[in-house]
C-alpha cells in the first residue's frame, strides 16, 4: 500500500493551484507566498502585490480521530491544513467593486475546492485518501481573505 507525507501532499497542492486559470480576470493567474512572513500580515502591509497570493499552512494531526495502524508498515492520519488566498480591497475588480470582488473571489474558491478537494482526486498523490475542503471569507484591515479548512487524509509510513 502507498504511503505519503503531509509535505508531498502540499508540494502537488501547490502546483495544482498554480496551473489553474482563474475563470474572472484570467490574466491574474494565483501565486504562491514564499515569504517568511505571517501570511496576513504581510497581504495587510503590501496591498499592491497581494492579489491571488496564497498560503498552506499545516495546523497539525487532528485529535478528534484516533490513527489506524493497517499493520506495522503504516497508520492513516488525518491532519488539517489552511489555505488563505488574499484578494486586497484596493484592487479595481469592476463596475461594483466589494459585489465584483466577492463573486471573483467566490469563483476562486469554487475552481479550488473542484481542483484539490473531494472532486479533485486526480491530483492526488499516491497515499492521499480523501481532502475534504471548506471556505468562508474572513475580513481584514485592508484584504478580505478567502480560508480554506482543509481535512486531509494519507497513509503514512510508521518506519
Amino acid at each position: 500500500m502507498a504511503t505519503t507525507t503531509l509535505e508531498a501532499i502540499r508540494d502537488q497542492q501547490e502546483v495544482t493551484i498554480l496551473a489553474l486559470t482563474p475563470t474572472k480576470m484570467a490574466s491574474d493567474k494565483f501565486r504562491l507566498h514564499r515569504s517568511h512572513m505571517d501570511f496576513r500580515e504581510w497581504a495587510e502591509t503590501n496591498l499592491q502585490a497581494c492579489f491571488r497570493l496564497f498560503h498552506i499552512e499545516d495546523l497539525g494531526d487532528r485529535d478528534d480521530t484516533s490513527e489506524t495502524v493497517s499493520n506495522k508498515d503504516l497508520e492513516e492520519v488525518v491532519a488539517t491544513q489552511e489555505l488563505i488566498l488574499a484578494y486586497p480591497h484596493n484592487q479595481n475588480y469592476g463596475y461594483e467593486n466589494r459585489r465584483d470582488m466577492l463573486d471573483i473571489a467566490r469563483a476562486d474558491a469554487e475552481q479550488i475546492r473542484l481542483a484539490i478537494g473531494i472532486q479533485g482526486a486526480a491530483s492526488y498523490v499516491s497515499g492521499q485518501c480523501l481532502t475534504d475542503a471548506d471556505w468562508t471569507y474572513e475580513e481584514g484591515a485592508g484584504v478580505t481573505f478567502v480560508t480554506f479548512e482543509m481535512s486531509v487524509r494519507f497513509d503514512r509510513a510508521t518506519s
